[in-house]
């Protein structure tokens, strides 16, 4: 039986993946030997990468960020077993299993950045849907309800959030009146 799955809670998703508009920028490696998305995680939050993504039975992307938006989720088509290892898929012809360097809400805690053969993700953040960013917690789409702080580690209040999106309107408002 195959798996997307090595950590819960780290698997994004299957995306399309084309030669001239890569869904993650920098293709770390061609893996020989056994490959797995757990070694491509490792491999990629040593270098200090955000996301992790495997392809091709054999390739290991890495990333601080993907370009969710202008690629299709193929969830049924990562179907390729990782190379020398049918127990998990690594992607496919041009399908990209990407994954979240730490698991969503975690970041990067104090030391160094694998600990024990395993990605250091010991903070937490509580950003609103996106994971955080690896090295200091920062959320790029703003901190869920409850939370406020660069990291959105500190305990906030539903109100918080209601009036960060209430000033952002009056001036989306405000600044339109203005054209």
């Amino acid at each position: 039986m195959t798996s997307h799955w090595t950590t819960k809670n780290q698997y994004i998703g299957c995306y399309f993946d084309a030669l001239d508009d890569r869904a993650m920028d920098f293709r770390y490696k061609d893996i020989t030997g056994r490959n797995s998305n757990g070694r491509c995680i490792r491999d990629c939050s040593s270098i200090g990468s955000v996301f992790a993504g495997t392809s091709a039975r054999n390739e290991c992307f890495c990333s601080k960020s993907y370009h969710h938006g202008t690629h299709d989720t193929k969830p049924d088509e990562c179907l390729a077993n990782c190379q020398n290892n049918d127990a998990e898929t690594c992607g496919g012809d041009w399908r990209l299993q990407i994954y979240s360097v730490c698991p969503i809400g975690k970041y990067r805690g104090a030391g160094e950045a694998v600990v024990d053969g395993k990605p250091n993700c010991e903070s937490e953040c509580h950003c609103d849907l996106l994971p955080c960013f690896y090295f200091n917690g920062t959320c790029t789409d703003g901190c869920a309800i409850g939370w406020k702080g660069d990291a959105c580690n500190e305990r906030g209040s539903v109100q918080d959030k209601l009036v960060a999106h209430k000033c952002i309107f009056i001036n989306m408002v405000k600044n339109k009146s203005k054209l």
